[in-house]
């Protein structure tokens, strides 16, 4: 019996893993977070995926108890675990979403039983982290070592330094936060043992035979892998293909999601989830974006029509606005942010509106905003309207505050 059939008969062993298994539909999706995060990373898509999937996470093994240092000096021993819940839940081929070192879990996972996965996508997998000649990994030897030496040291200070930039964000963001979270809920001593297999591994040798269908993300700015290492990992995988993103800013994040989720969900079930997903981030990035825009002069419509010229302009998008009355029209001649991207589908519009929607909820949930565009395979001028939200009635004849 190998080593992942008796890890998924052990109850001590898969309730160490934290196994969640939900949602509504007949695919699975399995969600694999990275070095540094629990399952919580998917808090934003997962209630969008369970009306639509079977969608199964877990956490991967920190427990001191459960830890084994030997076991998991190799990336082997994550996907032996991988592969444990897989038999555990006797699941039919997957849909298999890996972050960071679980792309790489999941690639020798899939190789040793290819007929447990149908698809994979990877976000910013590395198959080596440290430069060699002909390869540039992120990493001189120097500074993985010193990387590696301040986190023995004092993981707390390493912890602090290394968050914001990871998550390229405001260091008293809420992102930050939660990320500083999932890393100080590890052990010392277990983190820098999972730190020392992630930094030290080399896959390279290892990458031929794997033959899934694989959708690579990679950021263009990530301080660990550099958009190079995702070019090698798709000139060793002929059937691969690579969207590249960007973090930078908010209204990035649509430049390589957008036409993945579309080609691989259908426009339809990809507008719905684009639209949820971009309110969601302009709900939680109004405050950064307010404080870097600086300050409007105006309240209600008029001030967020300024919000947004100032947004636009700063994505260097052409744009105008027109006080009409009570209401306030910005004109945005093209969505420049597309620009470029193969595969734009007009469901990916659905992704900006939803930002625009969700940054208008956190400036003053009184007002509403309409979009009218005109129709084509490219975005052209787009035409957002601002005006007070006409409200309802309750039941009690009271209009809600």
């Amino acid at each position: 019996m190998t080593a992942p059939e008796l890890r998924s008969r052990d109850p001590a062993f898969l309730a160490a893993l934290n196994i969640r298994d939900s949602g509504q539909g007949d695919v699975p999706v399995v969600l694999a977070n990275g070095f540094g995060t629990d399952q919580t990373f998917w808090n934003q898509v997962r209630p969008w995926l369970e009306r639509r999937f079977r969608v199964i996470r877990f956490d991967w093994i920190i427990d001191p108890r459960h830890y084994d240092s030997d076991r998991y000096s190799r990336v082997d021993g994550f996907a032996d675990d991988l592969l444990a819940v897989l038999m555990a839940l006797n699941l039919p081929p997957c849909l298999y979403v890996g972050h960071s070192m679980a792309g790489m879990v999941g690639m020798l996972a899939a190789k040793r039983t290819p007929e447990r996965f149908r698809s994979m996508v990877m976000l910013a997998p590395s198959p080596c982290y440290t430069n060699h000649p002909g390869y540039r990994g992120g990493f001189d030897s120097d500074q993985r070592e010193g990387v590696l030496q301040a986190l023995g040291e004092d993981d707390r200070a390493w912890v602090a330094s290394f968050s914001p930039q990871a998550v390229a964000a405001p260091a008293d963001g809420p992102a930050v936060a939660e990320f500083t979270r999932a890393l100080t809920a590890m052990r010392p001593d277990v983190a820098f043992s999972m730190a020392l297999t992630v930094f030290k591994m080399d896959l390279r040798d290892r990458l031929d035979g794997f033959t899934l269908p694989t959708t690579i993300v990679q950021t263009r700015d990530d301080i660990a892998v550099p958009v190079a290492v995702a070019e090698y990992l798709c000139a060793s995988w002929p059937q691969a293909r690579l969207e590249k993103a960007y973090r930078n800013y908010a209204m990035e994040y649509v430049r390589s999601a957008l036409p993945v989720i579309v080609a691989q969900l259908g426009p339809h079930d990809a507008g719905a989830l684009l639209h949820l997903t971009g309110r969601q981030i302009g709900m939680q990035f109004y405050p950064e974006l307010a404080a870097g825009l600086g300050p409007h002069e105006h309240d209600g419509p008029r001030g967020f029509g300024e919000f947004l010229l100032g947004l636009l302009h700063a994505e260097g998008d052409d744009a105008d606005i027109i006080a009409t009355g009570g209401d306030v029209l910005v004109s945005q001649r093209a969505w420049s942010l597309i620009d470029g991207v193969a595969g734009y589908h007009p469901a990916c519009l659905r992704a900006l509106v939803g930002l625009i929607e969700g940054l208008l909820d956190a400036f003053d949930r009184r007002l509403a905003i309409e979009v009218a565009a005109e129709p084509g395979t490219v975005p052209g001028p787009l035409i957002w309207t601002i005006r007070p939200r006409r409200l309802a009635p309750t039941d009690d004849g009271r209009f809600p505050a």
